[in-house]
């Protein structure tokens, strides 16, 4: 007994004297007596648990909430309380405590505090109307402070034994909250958006770390709420705000100053966040900034501070790289500390227990358990970096990553839970696998158990269970015996002539007696009807109520063309074999379908045109014989009308086939519409159709079925961009006058149609005549077009021999919003002959020079703009006057405008033309002579004009490689040109043989598809640059553009080079 007494003694005697130790340092250190010692005391101090002796006044004291500050001569301090005292504000009161650490030292908990007397507490304003950076700087931090700024809200806190006013002010620089311990008197309602002034004693929210997070004013009564201008109109009073809206009454006035923070940083997310470690401090920024920064750096953080969160953080953040690095390794914490909020940011790591795991494009997490708490562990996706890896529940690993903490309700107390922290994790290196699960885990116990109660279970059924399946296959095998007979034989019948309605019956019918208890149908569309086929069909189809089986029945292309159907007198589920036999049924019944509607395709196919759907020549033969026999049957007559269209082929070489195929069809539908329902229409060639006209009573019935099928082509036929106007000859024979068999007939009814082709002269162009313009463009039409800018400018340019450009010919051009571009042939003549052609010409003057000014063909040494003038305004007295006008308008020399006449327009009037071609060319203007050859030239007066240069027309340059007589005529041009030393251009070059043609007549400028088609005014402007350079051979060709220009010998003869 008493050796075991002494042992106690042992153990006991380590701890009493520590104690006494203690005892006995405190006992030494003189205690503290003044506020101001007590609140600016450095924190490893106050860790020491000074004994502290003060005699202060209560300035605010809330029991609920254990809130005491008290204040004496020198300062002020807060007190930390876990039970209630009698005191009151004013109170002069004796406090004996020890030191204990926080933002500023305060009294440790539960002091013996005794009331002396009143003390001196006079409300004076320490400071008056302090801005929010000085309350967060912490310098007036206990102190009894006044304040100015709007109520942003305010509201009861509900607490234990009494209720609290809450008041959010805004002061200049941020918010600060306010708690107005009586407010007897006071409406929260009348507070919002009004201008106070409160008074009180400033305290504060700190996190684990007490850092300083928001400032609190405590006031006791409502004496020290002053509202000194109320709100202009009460919230209640606002108008309404669309949801769209609210966003637009956002408004921040933001004075922070950008600070710098320099640390080693612990984790980086580019163009997100990174967190810089020092002293044991961690600091979270946001940025924006991508550049690759690795872990241990140190770096300057350069940003704005924010305080929304359970820490201090950065926003808008720049990261500098100070090219040091430090090695910071992860501080182990449990869970416990990890929550604390005390390593909030900071670089920890954790062990613990996998429970799950999610992979995601963004993110891989991590789901822990940790001292039996689940922790969540993420790591954000980067482009090359590594995924987590796949690991099986109950797998203990240690994570290592910054420690995100989520503030709770809380800010008052230091040390209280948080409401939520994760681990983000930096790379999977921070994912470290300690030890993999024991297999034999409960879940795995369970499915061993389970396994072997099943596999007896199997083993105890496998012999009734063999039995069975014996059965059943035998039964099954006779079933498919069954239906192999009935598929090989509905196979048979499908190949058959039997009707498809007897056809698709025998197959519901055969369905039926398989299926005990189904009715099987076929439901087929056809046009806009629905058919029922099968045995009870409609039975069937109304019961579809109570339908067990449908499948829809499908054309070659995959269109539904009908369903097929089962019903039973209940619905009930089908076997695998029912299922089956309806399958069977359904794809036979498919098949049948498919078959006939082949035959019925392939059938039409072969005895109608694809393009017009009208019969062909091998029904039109068929109709024809059956309609001789009913006309000799009956004494009866029919008129057969053999239709040969104009000018088709014209047609597809001019426009392509794709508009030739246009063609036809309108044509085609233009036929059916004006022939009777009793008539044949059918195509029976190309361009060719055939009209079968019966009960015709006479010759004249004849000619009118004629007139009818003409007036199919009185209006031209528009197709895409084209239109075609277009006619075709027609023959007549009438049975029995002309013929007693198909074969006569259509041999009189086609000597009929080559008289008509002969008579109507149908060699003609298919676009109109002259005096048939009018119904494509009337004087209106042409007026509306320059009105509304319709008309353009292309050009096309003049080249030497040596490939030097010479000019530019301006060609007008009409951009009509259905024919699209138009050429002059369509219109030119209507202008002309209405005086259109006088304001179109002058536009077309002012156009080019404009034109010509903006590319500088003045600096362009002998380039021309060659503009075409029409006989009309020739014949205006003050032409030359206008054409000067206009080039001084235009800021364009004479000598680069080149006037284009043909010889008719000159001879109309010699002397006007020569008095306004003369004032012209002494000003400088040059003067040439289009299609020259090609009209009645008098040679007499033609040396007397004022001309510079002859085109030779497009006609004489096509005809030079096949007609002999046309040679002379060339050259007869050629030398008069070089006798009167006038320039000669070739225009209508398109090919090499042109050229070559032409290089043996002499040397002469050249115009033609060869070199370019006519181009607008911006193509020009891209090629202008090449043809300044001289580069002819440059130049593409739309249609032929796969085969580059070449110098070719019969362009270098041209230059008479060697």
């Amino acid at each position: 007994m008493m050796r075991k007494l002494a042992d106690r003694i042992k153990l006991l005697a380590p701890i009493v004297l520590v104690l006494l130790w203690h005892a006995n340092l405190y006992a030494q250190q003189p205690a503290i007596t003044t506020a101001a010692r007590v609140h600016d005391l450095p924190a490893d101090q106050a860790a020491k648990k000074i004994p502290v002796h003060l005699i202060a006044t209560v300035t605010y004291y809330e029991p609920s909430e254990r809130t005491l500050f008290v204040a004496d001569a020198s300062g002020a301090v807060y007190v930390k309380t876990t039970r209630f005292y009698p005191i009151h504000r004013g109170d002069l009161v004796k406090i004996d405590g020890f030191t204990a650490m926080s933002f500023r030292t305060t009294v440790a908990p539960d002091p013996h505090i005794e009331v002396i007397g009143k003390g001196s507490f006079t409300r004076t304003k320490i400071q008056s109307y302090l801005s929010y950076r000085e309350l967060m700087a912490g310098k007036w931090d206990c102190q009894y402070v006044v304040l100015h700024g709007t109520v942003r809200s305010a509201l009861i806190e509900p607490h234990a034994d009494t209720n609290t006013l809450e008041i959010e002010v805004l002061v200049p620089g941020g918010i600060v909250q306010a708690y107005l311990q009586d407010f007897r008197g006071v409406d929260p309602s009348e507070l919002i958006d009004a201008e106070v002034e409160i008074s009180g004693v400033i305290g504060g929210d700190f996190n684990a770390q007490w850092q300083l997070m928001r400032s609190v004013v405590y006031a006791a009564d409502p004496s020290e709420l002053l509202i000194i201008r109320k709100p202009r109109i009460p919230p209640s009073s606002l108008p309404l705000t669309d949801i769209d809206g609210v966003m637009q009454t956002h408004s921040i006035k933001d004075q922070s100053q950008r600070v710098r923070v320099r640390g080693t940083v612990t984790y980086y997310q580019p163009g997100h966040a990174i967190v810089i470690q020092r002293d044991g401090r961690s600091l979270f920024a946001s940025t924006r900034q991508v550049d690759p920064i690795p872990l241990g750096a140190i770096v300057d953080l350069i940003g704005f501070a924010e305080g929304d969160g359970y820490a201090p953080t950065l926003a808008q953040t720049e990261i500098i790289l100070t090219g040091q690095s430090e090695v910071i390794q992860p501080t182990p914490v449990t869970y416990t500390q990890a929550i604390g909020g005390t390593y909030s940011d900071d670089l920890v790591s954790l062990r613990g227990t996998v429970i799950s795991q999610m992979h995601a494009n963004s993110a891989d997490t991590l789901l822990l358990m940790v001292d039996n708490h689940a922790v969540t562990a993420v790591l954000q996706g980067r482009a090359g970096s590594r995924w987590l890896p796949n690991l099986p529940t109950g797998t203990a690993v240690s994570v290592s990553g910054i420690c995100r903490v989520t503030p709770g309700a809380d800010w008052g107390t230091p040390g209280i839970t948080p409401m939520l922290f994760r681990l983000d994790l930096r790379t999977a290196e921070d994912l470290r696998v300690i030890s993999s699960p024991s297999w034999w885990t409960v879940g795995h116990l369970l499915v061993a158990i389970g396994a072997l109660v099943g596999l007896s279970f199997l083993i105890a059924i496998w012999a009734i269970v063999l039995r069975k399946r014996v059965a059943d296959q035998t039964a099954t095998i006779e079933r498919t015996v069954r239906l192999e007979k009935v598929r090989s034989r509905i196979l048979e019948a499908v190949n058959s002539e039997i009707p498809l309605d007897e056809l698709l019956a025998d197959i519901c019918n055969s369905v039926a007696e398989l299926v005990v208890g189904i009715r099987c149908c076929c439901s087929i569309k056809d046009s806009d009807k629905e058919q029922i086929y099968g045995a009870e069909a409609s039975a069937c189809y109304l019961s579809s109520g109570q339908t067990v089986f449908t499948q829809p029945l499908n054309d070659a292309r995959g269109r539904q063309i009908g369903t097929f159907l089962g019903c039973g007198t209940e619905p009930r589920m089908l076997s695998h074999f029912e299922t089956e036999v309806l399958g069977v049924g359904a794809a036979l019944a498919n098949l049948a379908l498919n078959q006939r509607r082949i035959y019925q395709e392939l059938n039409y196919t072969s005895t109608h045109d694809q393009l017009t759907s009208l019969p062909n020549r091998r029904l039109s033969d068929l109709n024809f014989e059956v309609a001789i026999q009913a006309a000799t049957q009956s004494g009866s007559r029919i008129a057969v009308a053999y239709i040969d269209v104009d000018r088709f082929k014209r047609v597809n070489d001019e426009h392509g086939h794709k508009i030739g195929d246009l063609y036809l069809q309108q044509i085609a539908c233009r036929l059916i519409s004006r022939v009777r329902t009793s008539d044949k229409l059918a195509r029976i060639g190309g361009d060719e159709f055939l009209l079968i006209a019966t009960e015709i009573e006479n010759l004249e019935d004849a000619e009118a079925c004629r007139r009818r099928v003409e007036s199919c082509f009185e209006h031209g036929f528009i197709l895409d961009e084209a239109r075609v106007y277009g006619s075709a000859s027609i023959g007549i024979a009438v049975y029995p006058d002309h013929g007693s068999n198909a074969e006569e007939l259509k041999r009189h009814a086609d000597i009929d149609m080559y008289s008509a082709k002969r008579r109507r002269g149908a060699d003609q162009d298919y676009r109109p005549s002259a005096a048939g313009e009018t119904t494509i463009f009337s004087p209106a039409d042409l007026d509306a077009a320059l009105e509304n800018r319709q008309f353009q400018l292309y050009y096309q340019p003049q080249f030497s021999a040596q490939g030097k450009l010479r000019g530019l010919e301006a060609l007008l051009r009409l951009d009509d919003p259905i024919l699209g571009i138009v050429t002059p042939d369509a219109f030119i003549s209507v202008a002309e002959r209405n005086d259109i052609i006088i304001p179109v010409g002058a536009w077309v003057l002012r156009q080019a020079l404009h034109d010509a000014a903006q590319w500088g063909l003045q600096a362009m040494d002998g380039v021309r703009m060659v503009v075409n003038v029409s006989a009309r305004q020739i014949e205006q007295p003050d032409f030359a006057g206008d054409v000067l006008a206009a080039l001084r308008e235009c800021e364009m020399p004479a000598s680069c405008l080149e006037i284009e006449l043909t010889e008719r327009t000159i001879a109309r009037d010699i002397a006007q033309a020569m008095i306004q071609l003369n004032k012209l060319h002494a000003e400088g203007v040059r003067i040439s002579i289009d299609d020259f050859g090609m009209e009645h030239s008098c040679l007499g007066v033609l040396h007397k004009l004022p001309i510079d240069t002859l085109k030779i027309d497009r006609s004489f340059v096509r005809a030079l490689h096949s007609e002999p007589a046309v040679l002379p005529i060339v050259e007869a041009i050629v030398s008069m040109g070089k006798t009167m030393l006038k320039r000669i251009v070739a225009e209508g070059v398109e090919t090499e043989e042109d050229i070559q043609a032409l290089a043996k007549l002499g040397e002469m400028d050249l115009q033609g598809f060869y070199f370019s088609r006519p181009q607008s005014f911006e193509v020009i402007s891209q090629r202008l640059e090449e043809w300044r350079s001289g580069v002819v051979m440059g130049v593409s060709r739309p249609w032929n553009s796969d085969r580059p220009k070449q110098d070719t010998p019969a362009m270098r003869k041209m230059r008479r080079e060697p």
